[in-house]
């Protein structure tokens, strides 16, 4: 019997007795944020308390430990300042800190020697309130008088945050001016979340430590330093020549053209600035001032300020098409034509038309002129009135830059024929004006 009733004892000294409350084992200690962070603006303050807690969450009402704030996220890389180190009174440590840069997402972690950290909830800082201007795209060395990249002026907190809810006007002018230049194109603009982007501005004249000074609702700022640079005008030609089997590119060859730039001065006359080219379709003219000039290639002028140029050009037919001489005849017979009209309407002569086409030679007449056999103008220099039939020969001056077709190399030549009509249109006394208009007819 003593046997068992000192089973009974055990099992309930293991148990334990109906009713006694069972603790659990000792847990370490750990941080709570009790006081969490809230949404700020950047600069100011948040209020932060941290206590440290035993593991069934009552304050350690004893422990001064030492606690630290960190940032546990940083979505705009944002520094946490104020006082981020603190002994814990009576189990709590309470803050005063801020962080520097707007975003959203922040969170604090707290940590202290022996004990478990914590993370806070996330919150957000705005940005103060606008404060100053600040050159957050500079001006930078600039091949020419035009500024690129573009210039931004932003507006800022005092902490270097831009206000995207700020608006304004924001103007740029010279501050620093060596070159004696003069400061064009879009020189106000207006804010768009906080920033001004100026695209065209322009400086007339090069030089060596320009400034831009920005001003508008806050206080202004001044650019860094930039130089603008005289570069050679430069450019290139490409003639693209459209044929009937596709397009082929054929660079200028200004190695063989002369080319270069007349600058008018002040007392009327121009100086010439000589330039230098290559069988690759490129140019440079050095020295050109800032500005207009006449660009000048083989005997074509061209007036601009540009200081790169792109003169290419999409030209009709086959690039090795051949010139004929003035004077060289044609011979074209065509048959079965639309009875020729050729009258005339009160006065007013009203007669069809021929004309000739070769996409692939680029030949082109619009009002074919004939000769007789022997190369003499036939006169007059159309068909007869009721004609049917055209049998004549044309002078190659009258074919545009006097191509040669070439069936060898594919060239086709199309013929068209277009009939002229009386609108019918009556004056108040009910007699035709003669107004005419004409229709295609035949095409060969």
């Amino acid at each position: 019997m003593q046997w068992i009733m000192g089973l009974v004892f055990s099992a309930m000294v293991l148990l334990g007795c109906p009713g006694e409350e069972q603790k659990p084992p000792d847990a370490a200690p750990r941080l709570v944020f009790t006081l969490q962070p809230s949404n700020t603006t950047a600069g100011t303050d948040l209020s932060v308390q941290v206590a440290v807690q035993d593991a069934q969450g009552h304050v350690v009402s004893d422990s001064s430990a030492t606690v630290t704030l960190g940032l546990a996220a940083n979505p705009a890389g944002g520094v946490l300042l104020g006082t981020t180190t603190v002994n814990a009174t009576q189990g709590v440590a309470t803050f005063s800190v801020h962080v520097d840069k707007a975003g959203n997402g922040y969170a604090l972690s707290a940590s202290a020697p022996g004990l478990m950290d914590a993370t806070s909830n996330t919150f957000d800082v705005s940005p103060g309130a606008p404060s100053h201007l600040v050159f957050t795209v500079q001006p930078t060395t600039n091949n020419g008088p035009t500024l690129s990249p573009a210039v931004e002026v932003s507006i800022q907190d005092r902490l270097g945050n831009t206000v995207s809810g700020a608006s304004g006007t924001i103007s740029l002018a010279l501050g620093a001016n060596p070159g004696g230049g003069t400061l064009s194109g879009t020189t106000s603009v207006a804010t768009v979340n906080g920033v001004a982007t100026f695209s065209n501005l322009r400086i007339s004249e090069p030089g060596e430590g320009y400034t831009l000074v920005a001003s508008g609702p806050v206080t202004a700022a001044t650019s860094a330093p930039f130089t603008v640079l005289l570069t050679p005008v430069t450019g290139t030609r490409v003639v693209h020549h459209i044929t009937d089997t596709g397009q082929i590119d054929q660079p200028f060859d200004f190695a063989t053209t002369p080319v270069g730039a007349y600058v008018a001065e002040a007392d009327g006359g121009f100086t010439y600035y000589p330039g230098t080219g290559t069988d690759a379709g490129t140019f440079s003219i050095p020295g050109v001032p800032f500005g207009g000039y006449y660009l000048r290639f083989r005997n074509d002028y061209v007036f601009t300020s540009e200081r790169s140029l792109d003169l290419s050009l999409y030209e009709q037919g086959r690039p090795d098409v051949q010139r004929g001489d003035a004077g060289a005849l044609v011979h074209t017979t065509l048959t079965g034509m639309n009875p020729w009209q050729d009258y005339d309407v009160n006065g007013v002569g009203i007669t069809d038309e021929l004309q000739m086409y070769s996409s692939n030679a680029g030949a082109v007449v619009y009002q074919l002129m004939y000769y007789d056999a022997d190369g003499g103008l036939s006169s007059p220099a159309i068909p007869k009135h009721g004609d049917t039939t055209f049998d004549q020969w044309t002078d190659y001056a009258t074919i545009f830059e006097r191509r040669l077709v070439d069936a060898d190399k594919g060239d086709r030549v199309f013929f068209t024929q277009l009939v002229s009509h009386d609108a019918g249109v009556l004056n108040d006394a009910g007699v035709s004006t003669g107004t005419a208009y004409q229709s295609l007819a035949k095409v060969y």
